[in-house]
């Protein structure tokens, strides 16, 4: 019976101590509320750097450019 009348006092103590830190988790809280904001910003602004990298990707000429080919010989000895 000490058992167990020990191990409800013990349960009761925890539950007592987490209570306010489950408090703190609140999902009204305004830090929480900011975060969210400022996360669901960056996700969008990821999106459209995306976008915008895969317009610039398309657009771009697939053609190699040789900027010293006229500096060269035509011939190359090796």
């Amino acid at each position: 019976m000490k058992k167990a009348f020990a191990v409800c006092i013990g349960l009761a103590v925890l539950a007592g101590w987490s209570a306010p830190a489950l408090a703190q988790s609140r999902e009204d809280d305004p830090l929480i509320l900011e975060q969210k904001a400022k996360q669901k910003e960056n996700e969008e602004l990821d999106k459209r750097y995306k976008s915008t990298l895969q317009k610039t990707r398309k657009e771009m000429p697939n053609e190699r450019v040789d900027p010293w080919a006229n500096m060269r010989a035509n011939e190359q000895k090796k």
